[in-house]
């Protein structure tokens, strides 16, 4: 999987679409060079680091720039074993980002990161947090949600009936939680097919706008982490 960047001008506050001006890809195998370099986190992570236009990643790119162009032998060390990606692409790659920030430094940047592959998570484990939810399926049955198909007291993941819901939102609100493991698998399998044809850049607004999702069907598990409290 991949890095993708897309800088747009005339961005629209609420959705972000807007007119291109360039779009760049890296493989996440270079995460770790880029992170001994000093620019992982504004370039892969930008909004949570406060970084949302080009004209704010242009001292970022020149300084990483700078220490990799000063320490050829150093960073070389980190290519990946498996051959995707190395040194002789990232420096180029982030040479041409640097390029399009300054020439358009009021753009908006918009980062999608894929699914990123487990050998690309390096020794910060900074990149992404595996899925940690019990394995579906999951079943509702009565007022509580089940895990492996079964209601059975050790299985139960949730209690439902928090007391504050009407007796029909409580059907549908178990339901609708004992669904979340096979939603995600689709918005997963969603994700790998619009990589695929990520050509356009309303393709690749849909690839982010279904990693939001993903992002909140893995954090459901502090959902689950409440409703076991009451």
């Amino acid at each position: 999987m991949s890095l993708d960047i897309t800088l747009r001008i005339n961005a629209c506050p609420h959705c972000g679409r807007g007119d291109s001006v360039e779009t760049l890809n890296v493989t996440h195998n270079l995460a770790h060079m880029a992170d001994e370099a000093g620019v992982y986190d504004a370039v892969w992570q930008p909004e949570e680091h406060g970084i949302s236009q080009a004209k704010q990643m242009v001292p970022v790119l020149r300084k990483g720039i700078a220490s990799l162009r000063g320490d050829l032998i150093r960073f070389r060390q980190y290519n990946p074993d498996n051959g995707w990606g190395s040194y002789d692409i990232l420096v180029p790659w982030l040479e041409k980002y640097l390029k399009v920030c300054e020439e358009h430094p009021d753009a908006q940047i918009f980062v999608c990161r894929g699914r990123i592959a487990p050998q690309s998570r390096h020794r910060r484990g900074i990149i992404m947090s595996k899925t940690t939810h019990t394995p579906g399926p999951w079943v509702a049955y009565d007022r509580s949600v089940y895990a492996k198909g079964a209601p059975r007291k050790e299985n139960m993941i949730a209690d439902c009936d928090t007391g504050n819901c009407l007796e029909g939102e409580i059907a549908t609100n178990t339901h609708l939680m004992a669904a979340a493991p096979e939603m995600q698998a689709l918005l997963e399998e969603i994700v790998e097919i619009v990589e695929i044809n990520v050509g356009s850049s309303d393709n690749l607004q849909i690839l982010i706008d279904v990693e939001k999702l993903l992002e909140k069907a893995r954090e459901a598990k502090q959902v689950l982490a409440y409703a076991r409290r009451y």
